[in-house]
């Protein structure tokens, strides 16, 4: 008969004694937010819960509104201590398991000899939850970062009691998926600064240059360029809608929404100007600024000229662009149903595939007799093979060189998705877009409505996914490209070496899929104390090879988010990522500031080098890491410090308390001289890790076996990421000579430091 309470903005659940009218929290420990699954339901966390019943049995129900969840309390068994059995059943039945994909699916079961509450689960580099089932149970996916992952898996019964396994994975993809240019953001800033910082608007289409340059173009009516050194620039275009320019600077051009992007072998750029019914080439000058031309097309929305010169010729809405080996001009004429090919030689224009009228049909016969339906994105082959997009008929089709006989070699005609791993001419395409072609021969579809960027496999015919895991969204980054989130990509391209560049479009991002052996590995730790633990706002020294091709300082405040042409990205234990400010770049070593907000956990820190390889490795993140800076800047011997002295008569001194000994190339302590009674004197410490601390009460400075007089620890004015400590040298220090120094905040220790005093 007791009364249940949902006490929705304390976020508890509170039970009232009918027979007495006393009152208690039955489950919620007060505190907004989701968690506690598998404990106790008073340290459980809710938000704003607004429902609750209870059935017969004593189970107790909540709706747990914002959290959108309900929630059960279980009645405990009385004096039940035994715990479950838990076991592991895939991938693996051992504690260790290799891992070339992300996520990873695990099953297992467990037993008990009451009844199982929950499974759960926790990786030590991110992530967490709750597994589907307890007597067989599944984690669909558990996110992975490159390296040892400790996946540990806990069950729970009714009486509180838990079993647990730890599965160590390592994880090493052969590929991995970063982004190239773009924060997300909608927009058109950031030219001239790091592509990664800037904004994009709906890339459609991607091409890479032989030097490394990739060229995107994008909603800005623009086409922006991405250096080796991961600088974006602008290209072509002025971002103001129009057609004039031609003879002219490309960047002072006018363009309307360029969907088609390809290049030639001489590094010179050609465009689908889709709105303005042309395509336009862009010719690249040894520094890099192109003059643009038109090459096919008035302007005039139509389909006249085929025999006669490209550029008097009509075009409707030209989406895609490509060159074969000789410099010929591949042009897909999406709403005149034609692919159309611009002769080098004479510039003249004739249609290659496609008979004018919408439909499907014409397969294994002559192209210029096929319908077609909205062709998009076209390619060709070292052999002259053209392959083109059929978008409204879902399929892929290719021309053959020679015969000029037209083929379908993917798609069923059905937008949807039936799977991978199969014949290419089974497999359904969904809107796909644009398309490249490899050194190999092989096809690179931009499957946009299926989320996915696809292979089919000259050799085999075999249709796969290369990226994306179908799922919409933003998501895998430094992760194996089947685990990538894209949204709506629409535009795909190949370098010689096999690199893979999207154009994310709905995430506004390119992103690159490269060989994870060019990924080089870093270790990071406190720039203070060389430790592994750091804190938000903290100063951290980086240690690896090749990271920047020159020093270089960050001497402005706010401090660059690139230097050298290298940024540094920080992804915490919550998936969020951010670019750290940078203080230093060298070849051998980076320090940066770990980016305000970084949550506690195990944060994945990606380096960009300037070479263009990306440079992986971790950071142990807590609240505070007390690390003490010290003159030989080794985290050992005398600090870096000054004394400051209080005379009796009111007057104030700085002193050094450390000196160069020439003779053992270092800083050695100089004796303090604490100085008559009347004197007083301080101690001013500088520390990076510090500024997290709680309370002042909870800073100890420890002098050998004195304790200190703790009076200001936080921010060191006017310097990024530097902390102070501010602490009375005891009287009873006197004559100690070297004495070891060290703090404790908040239950963490930072390292040693040595004075001497006089």
């Amino acid at each position: 008969n007791n009364v249940l309470i949902a006490d929705t903005f304390n976020d508890k659940v509170r039970r009232v004694n009918v027979a007495d009218g006393t009152i208690i929290t039955y489950a919620g420990i007060g505190i907004t937010g989701y968690g506690g699954d598998g404990g106790a339901a008073s340290a459980a966390r809710f938000f704003c819960p607004t429902g609750v019943i209870s059935d017969a049995a004593g189970r107790v129900y909540v709706a747990d509104r914002d959290n959108h969840r309900v929630r059960v309390v279980q009645p405990v068994p009385a004096g039940d201590t035994t715990p479950p059995v838990l076991t592991l059943t895939q991938p693996t039945s051992g504690n260790t398991f290799t891992a070339t994909a992300s996520p990873l699916r695990l099953t297992g079961g467990a037993t008990d000899n009451s009844a199982l509450l929950a499974v759960q689960w926790a990786n030590d580099r991110g992530g967490s939850g709750l597994a589907a089932g307890t007597s067989a149970w599944t984690i669909a996916a558990v996110p992975l970062a490159i390296g040892l992952n400790n996946i540990t898996i806990t069950a729970y019964d009714l009486g509180g009691n838990t079993a647990t396994l730890t599965l160590a994975v390592t994880f090493a993809p052969t590929q991995l998926v970063t982004t190239l240019a773009g924060n997300g953001t909608a927009g058109g800033e950031g030219d001239g600064g790091a592509a990664t910082l800037a904004q994009l608007l709906s890339p459609r289409a991607v091409a890479v240059d032989a030097r490394g340059n990739v060229y995107v173009a994008d909603a800005t009516h623009r086409v922006r360029r991405i250096t080796p050194n991961g600088q974006i620039v602008p290209f072509a275009g002025n971002g103001i809608v129009g057609n004039g320019g031609d003879n002219g600077l490309a960047v002072d051009a006018n363009l309307n929404q360029p969907r088609g992007l390809a290049v030639d072998s001489a590094g010179n750029v050609y465009l689908a100007d889709t709105l303005n019914n042309r395509v336009r080439k862009v010719t690249v000058a040894a520094n890099g600024d192109g003059r643009i031309t038109t090459i096919a097309g008035t302007g005039i929305d139509g389909n006249r000229g085929d025999g006669g010169l490209a550029v008097q010729a009509e075009l409707s809405s030209p989406t895609g662009v490509a060159l074969d080996s000789q410099g010929n001009v591949y042009i897909a004429d999406t709403n005149n149903q034609r692919v159309r090919k611009v002769t080098v030689s004479d510039g003249k224009i004739s249609t290659v595939a496609g008979n004018g009228e919408i439909g499907f049909s014409g397969d294994g016969g002559p192209a210029t007799q096929a319908q077609l339906f909205a062709p998009v994105g076209v390619a060709l082959d070292a052999q002259g093979n053209l392959y083109f997009i059929d978008q409204g008929n879902q399929r892929l089709r290719r021309v053959a060189a020679g015969t000029n006989t037209i083929t379908t070699i993917a798609g069923t005609g059905n937008a949807t998705f039936n799977g991978d791993d199969r014949a290419a001419s089974s497999a359904a395409l969904n809107e796909p877009r644009l398309l490249a072609v490899d050194a190999a021969g092989d096809v690179y579809i931009a499957d946009q409505g299926n989320q996915r960027i696809r292979k089919v496999s000259l050799a085999s015919g075999m249709i796969t996914t290369v990226a994306g895991s179908g799922a919409q969204g933003f998501g895998g980054d430094n992760s194996a490209p089947s685990s990538a989130v894209l949204s709506v990509p629409q535009g795909v391209a190949v370098d010689a070496q096999g690199n893979i560049f999207i154009a994310d479009t709905g995430n506004h991002r390119v992103r690159k899929v490269q060989a994870a052996a060019t990924v080089r590995a870093i270790a990071s730790v406190s720039a203070a104390s060389y430790a592994a633990q750091v804190a938000p706002d903290s100063i951290v020294a980086a240690f690896g090879e090749r990271l920047a091709p020159a020093i270089d300082f960050g001497v402005t405040n706010p401090l660059p988010v690139t230097l050298a042409g290298v940024s540094v990205r920080v992804r915490d234990s919550f998936g969020i990522e951010r670019l750290a400010p940078l203080f230093f770049v060298s070849p051998g070593q980076i320090n940066y500031l770990v980016p305000s907000g970084t949550a506690e956990g195990i944060a994945t820190v990606t380096i960009s080098a300037a070479d263009g390889a990306l440079i992986t490795g971790v950071l142990n993140v807590v609240n505070v890491a007390p690390g003490l800076f010290t003159a030989n800047g080794d985290g050992q011997g005398v600090p870096t410090a000054l004394t400051f002295r209080v005379k009796a008569d009111g007057s104030q001194t700085f002193e050094t308390i450390a000196r160069f000994d020439a003779a053992t190339n270092r800083f050695v302590a100089t004796p303090i001289d604490l100085g008559p009674e009347s004197d007083q004197v301080f101690l001013i410490l500088y520390g990076t890790g510090l500024r997290g601390r709680s309370a002042l009460t909870n800073v100890t400075v420890r002098y050998a076996d004195l304790n200190g007089e703790v009076f200001y620890v936080g921010e060191s004015p006017g310097f990024i990421g530097l902390d102070q400590v501010n602490v009375r040298l005891p009287r009873a220090l006197f004559g100690r000579g070297d004495v070891n120094v060290t703090l404790t905040a908040d239950g963490r220790i930072s390292n040693t430091v040595r004075i001497n005093v006089k």
